[in-house]
């Protein structure tokens, strides 16, 4: 009786797929991508561009309040050619190299090139020099007193993954930089304390502009612990205490169109910062989120910028002798703007967002 009743039913399963039409959907496929090819110059040979589940509109307005659905654009992708660093000399950036899937949560710091530390003063970048500065880190003339600059993409094969990659450095008696260039719609974190930095890049796609298992795995369980897809250690909260000075900085995009208060992940920003809160032990820690403007990349002006400029760029900087006198220092680039360990904390307002500055303060893009 029992199998004639599981055969009943696996006849009545096989008749509804194949005359309703149903299907079993595999984990976490709420987007559908497909390759948008370049205009001819271009440096990549695709553009990845995510239609959603929702998305059946043309009209990229009618999408703006879905936090999942940001706009009808190319997003930031490993083939995207978007968020890495791949477009520059290699020679002189540290990429993650291949890594094995049982050692993704490992945490390493890849041999370094140094030339002899110079002493001297911890130096202020004025405002001019930061558009040629900090993408010359990527490009071959970096700083030699911080050496060259570790990425934060990981690479197979010389292929970029789109796994997280974060690092969690204890600061010590070396100079050191990293960062990532090249960001198109991607994230960036940055924690610091007096003791140490976790610094990580979230790719925009997946971790942010797909379901939610992917946002937690690839983004907020970094944070909070559990399941993570991606390479380094979940945030160690003892080294970010109350005591030692810790803030938080965020680069997100803006929305299109958008104020400097307007992420383009709405609501799934908050609960990033919520969470970051919440393994700090809820202290009030000061944060600010710089929410840029991601280069057009179907515009030849902005192309033209793609790793020439700040536009893009998230370079972190230690220096143990910042003063001259022995004591530590760091700062931090999110495009033009510069935040250093002099620095007042941040107020409560830059956790919303943190104002442009001129010439970009009068410009909504």
């Amino acid at each position: 009786m029992v199998r004639f009743i599981n055969r009943t039913l696996s006849v009545l399963l096989l008749v509804l797929c194949v005359f309703g039409s149903c299907w079993i959907h595999p984990r976490d496929t709420s987007v559908t991508s497909t390759l948008i090819p370049w205009s001819e110059g271009r440096k990549s040979e695709g553009a990845l561009q995510v239609l959603h589940e929702r998305q059946t509109s043309n009209n990229c307005a009618d999408y703006l309040g879905d936090e999942n659905v940001p706009e009808c654009e190319a997003l930031c992708a490993p083939s995207s050619f978007s968020c890495s660093s791949s477009s520059l000399d290699k020679r002189y950036v540290q990429f993650w190299p291949s890594r094995k899937s049982d050692n993704l949560n490992e945490t390493a710091i890849l041999p370094r090139v140094l030339s002899a530390p110079v002493k001297r003063e911890f130096t202020t970048i004025s405002q001019q020099d930061v558009a040629t500065y900090i993408p010359n880190q990527f490009n071959g003339n970096y700083d030699d007193y911080f050496g060259v600059p570790t990425a934060l993409v990981e690479t197979i094969d010389d292929e970029e993954t789109d796994n997280t990659v974060v690092m969690q450095i204890e600061f010590g008696n070396e100079p050191f930089q990293v960062g990532s260039a090249g960001l198109h719609g991607c994230t960036m974190v940055t924690i610091v304390s007096d003791r140490a930095v976790y610094m990580g890049h979230f790719w925009e796609v997946p971790s942010w502009s797909s379901t939610t298992t992917e946002f937690n795995e690839r983004v907020l369980n970094f944070f909070s612990g559990g399941g993570q897809f991606g390479i380094g250690p979940t945030l160690n909260p003892a080294l970010f205490t109350a005591d030692d000075n810790t803030r938080v900085y965020i680069m997100t995009p803006r929305r299109t169109g958008g104020k400097y208060t307007t992420s383009n992940y709405i609501k799934k920003v908050p609960v990033l910062i919520s969470t970051i809160k919440t393994a700090l032990g809820n202290q009030n820690v000061p944060v600010a989120v710089w929410k840029y403007v991601r280069l057009n990349w179907d515009n030849p002006n902005d192309a033209a910028q793609i790793n020439r400029n700040q536009r893009g760029i998230a370079l972190f900087q230690f220096d143990p002798d910042a003063s001259g006198t022995g004591t530590r220092g760091w700062r931090l680039f999110y495009e033009e703007m510069q935040f250093s360990s002099t620095d007042p904390p941040p107020g409560p307002a830059s956790e919303n967002g943190v104002p442009p500055l001129p010439p970009l303060s009068n410009n909504a893009e």
